[in-house]
């Protein structure tokens, strides 16, 4: 009924989960067009074979290893005792807290959604003719201005679908904050099957995840 719909709206829990939700799929989005615009540039213009090969694999083998494999390894990566602080400590620095918060959520789904990011714009940095930037370097730009003034604004549609599509996955992403937030990050995946557990009130859980898929 409406009434489950209304329950919903007026929840301070769905609230904050929305705004968190839409909060930390944003900067996840930022954080991989960062990364992930120069990955598909290199891919898409760098005569290296080798180069091309390296990126691709790096892209590929996401794909291949599961959700749960790449979170427990980021776990093992980015863990109290993992690599990065012992090598913190190796080097007589203070360790970091990386897992069971935002910081280790925003890693993993980075990683996570960096495949489709690049993948999806490379189609569209391939598109633009490599005479457009060789003219513009030929008239004395350097190559940080070809890739703002030439670059850039051409791969902009393309830049859009890639952000869109990693935008949706950073949204509906469930395993890496529940494993990697440790319950301490609430994205609209995890409270909606944390609130099953909890109430297994299935009619107000089918109206967060209706008013959760018209939000995104």
């Amino acid at each position: 009924t409406l009434a489950n719909y209304l329950a919903v709206l007026r929840s301070p829990l769905a609230q904050d989960t929305a705004y968190n939700t839409l909060r930390l799929a944003g900067i996840m989005t930022v954080l991989t067009a960062v990364i992930g615009h120069p990955l598909a540039y290199v891919l898409a213009r760098t005569p290296s074979r080798a180069w091309r090969r390296a990126i691709l694999f790096g892209l590929v083998l996401t794909f291949l290893s599961g959700g749960v494999t790449r979170a427990y390894a980021w776990l093992i990566i980015l863990g109290n005792k993992g690599l990065i602080n012992q090598g913190l400590t190796a080097l007589g620095l203070p360790t970091a807290r990386l897992v069971h918060n935002e910081t280790g959520v925003i890693i993993s789904v980075v990683h996570f959604i960096l495949p489709f990011f690049v993948l999806t714009l490379l189609g569209a940095l391939k598109n633009i003719p490599p005479s457009l930037e060789e003219s513009a370097r030929n008239l004395g730009a350097t190559r940080w201005r070809v890739f703002l003034h030439v670059v850039l604004p051409l791969s902009v549609p393309g830049l859009l679908s890639a952000a869109s599509l990693s935008f949706a996955g950073a949204l509906s992403a469930f395993l890496f904050p529940e494993l990697l937030g440790g319950g301490r990050v609430h994205m609209a995946a995890n409270v909606i099957y944390e609130t099953i557990l909890t109430d297994y009130n299935l009619p107000r859980v089918a109206a967060m995840a209706a008013l959760f898929l018209v939000l995104a």
